[in-house]
């Protein structure tokens, strides 16, 4: 039996030619990172102070956009809340048989009102409703014009 030769590598996935890692995986630092960030009486090095400032900051730089992001995951959440409090929906047959007369004579009376506020307070007018209508019935026209006089050009083209 042949014995092949092979290339194997024992590196770190992801990790770059020539950079160095002076920490383990749980944070602690190598015996070479000691080497590197303590000097011989057991001081930390200037380059040492100055990563610990760094990652001090970053961390609270991550401590105050958690706190960011999860005010503003609660106030999106209380308006997704306020937003389908007011979301009309069908009532079921079962809530329906529910509710007293008077309950539902109330419910039909507020919605009809909520109807006449929106129809009052709306922008949009009759004349622009059909303005809109009369600009898309335009665009129809004019692509179904466009298509038709290609289908006549290509009927005349063929004989």
């Amino acid at each position: 039996m042949e014995d092949h030769l092979y290339l194997a590598h024992h590196g770190i996935k992801g990790m770059k030619w020539g950079v160095r890692r002076f920490r383990n995986e749980d944070g602690t630092l190598t015996d070479e990172g000691r080497r590197r960030y303590y000097d011989k009486d057991g001081n930390l090095t200037p380059e040492a102070q100055k990563l610990n400032r760094d990652v001090a900051n970053a961390q609270k730089a991550i401590s105050s956009s958690r706190e960011v992001v999860s005010n503003a995951k609660r106030v999106v959440d209380s308006s997704v809340k306020y937003e389908n409090r007011y979301e009309r929906k069908p009532l079921t047959q079962e809530e329906l048989d529910s509710m007293s007369n008077a309950e539902l004579e109330y419910l039909i009376n507020r919605i009809g009102l909520e109807r006449k506020y929106s129809q009052i307070t709306s922008d949009d007018t009759a004349q622009d409703r059909v303005r809109r209508g009369l600009d898309y019935a335009d665009a129809v026209l004019s692509v179904a014009g466009s298509a038709l006089g290609v289908a006549v050009a290509i009927k005349m083209l063929q004989g």
